[in-house]
Formats: structure tokens, C-alpha cells, sequence
């Protein structure tokens, strides 16, 4: 499984975050140290916390390399990626393990 998907899945189940939310997930709401957690921009301005599995997100960091998109997940052309994009990969996902 390729980086960004693990990185993707794992966040989406962990973390209990809807596709909206996930992708747009940005650098800044990750937080690494001293623990890894995560700051969830629900609906209506909430905010919650969740924690993270470090290596996945790792892994997908350094691939991910420097980009100028703010945006945790982003596309082949460096842009922000869309929930039908994640929804392909989670699709694709499903249809693998069934």
C-alpha cells in the first residue's frame, strides 16, 4: 500500500474524520511532538483532538516533500486533493479486500 493511502486510511479510521475533513486537513493542524495528535476543524467551527500513529504519517511526510499547497494530502499536480479523490482510493481499498 503506497504511502499516502496508509497515511489516508489510517487517519480516516483513527481519527473517526469524514472525507471533508480529512482532506482538508492542513500542515499546521499536525502536531508531532511531544505527542502526535491532530486538530480536527469539525462542523460548525468545533475543534476536537485525536491522536496519530506516527510512522504512517511519517512516511507519507517525506514523500510528500516541500510543497507550497498548506494542505496535508495533496494531489499528482501539487494541489490540494479532492474528497472524490480520496473517495477513488478508499473505493479502491474496499474492492481489494473484498
Amino acid at each position: 500500500m503506497a504511502a499516502l493511502d496508509r497515511a489516508m486510511l489510517h487517519l480516516c479510521f483513527a481519527g473517526a474524520l469524514r472525507a471533508c475533513e480529512l482532506v482538508g486537513l492542513c500542515i499546521g493542524d499536525l502536531h508531532m511532538q511531544p505527542y502526535a495528535s491532530l486538530v480536527i476543524h469539525g462542523n460548525g467551527r468545533r475543534q476536537r483532538c485525536s491522536p496519530l500513529w506516527k510512522e504512517a504519517l511519517k512516511a507519507w511526510l517525506a514523500v510528500r516533500g516541500t510543497v507550497a499547497t498548506p494542505e496535508v494530502f495533496i494531489n499528482a499536480r501539487g494541489e490540494a486533493m479532492a474528497r472524490s479523490g480520496f473517495q477513488y482510493i478508499l473505493r479502491r481499498h474496499t474492492k481489494a479486500a473484498s
